[in-house]
């Protein structure tokens, strides 16, 4: 299913590529765009984006998510593909010229990373931030809209709710699928940014952000727009469970070499 959902982005892509050669150089901005797995803390880079004066939309609800952003109309399959795109394109216009009025500007949506095939092909200066945390952590929280959504891509249980083993195993899956996009798509232009550091150091995990942004910033700053960020008791949340028993230990050695290898 992967597979097929993948197929059917390259085909909108092939059919998006006149607009593409069409779209005005004044419009070429540098967008951010912020995802991640849901619950591990991507609202919390996205105030800290917004503190450091981003414009990430008024459309937006209490986890900061832009519901302007029009990625749903990719997945419509009653209408042509030629169709479909002219109408995503002119979508994607609209809201960028919307968004771009405000300066620096950007969106967070945690599933973005499902469409950076066709997000780079209309934004091609796009700059990504993804947010990862502890995958043994998120096998226990309580958000689990993404594995809901998205787990039929890959073919897990249809529990509910998901179990703790379920989150971990999407947790690997889809952050294997982000670690293959992002060096795929966009090479040099996403920074994987991990939730513990952001929380351990996050003075210098800003500092580290606005250098990946190009953003000329002092110390003073950093530590301004960073001051609300703290460790939250949810950090080593595994540890209060029998996740010994609950996760295959095999899945718990793959998280966390691809833990490791994201936030080295």
């Amino acid at each position: 299913m992967l597979k097929k959902f993948d197929d059917h982005q390259r085909c909108l892509l092939d059919y998006s590529r006149p607009l593409q050669l069409g779209r005005k150089s004044a419009y070429l901005d540098s967008p951010v765009c912020i995802g991640g797995i849901g619950g591990s803390g991507t609202r919390v880079l996205a105030q800290l984006l917004i503190n450091l004066g981003f414009y990430l939309g008024t459309n937006i609800n209490d986890s900061l998510d832009n519901f302007a952003l029009p990625l749903n109309e990719v997945l419509e399959n009653q209408i042509p593909n030629d169709v479909r795109v002219s109408k995503i394109g002119r979508l994607l216009e609209e809201f960028e010229s919307q968004m771009r009025r405000h300066g620096n500007w950007g969106w967070k949506v945690p599933g973005s990373f499902y469409w950076l095939h066709f997000i780079k092909a209309y934004f091609p200066r796009l700059k990504y931030l993804h947010l990862v945390r502890s995958g043994l952590d998120m096998a226990y929280s309580s958000n689990i809209n993404q594995v809901y959504n998205w787990g039929d891509l890959y073919e897990l249980p249809k529990s509910t709710p998901p179990s703790p083993n379920d989150a971990l195993a999407y947790w690997l899956a889809a952050n294997s699928r982000a670690e293959s996009a992002m060096r795929e798509t966009l090479v040099s232009d996403y920074l994987v940014v991990s939730f513990e550091n952001l929380c351990r150091n996050p003075s210098g995990e800003t500092k580290r952000i606005c250098e990946f942004l190009e953003l000329s910033y002092n110390k003073g700053v950093f530590q301004k727009a960073s001051a609300f960020i703290s460790r939250p008791s949810s950090i080593d949340r595994h540890s209060m469970f029998n996740y010994e028993i609950d996760l295959e230990p095999e899945l718990v050695s793959e998280a966390k070499a691809l833990y490791s290898r994201l936030t080295q």
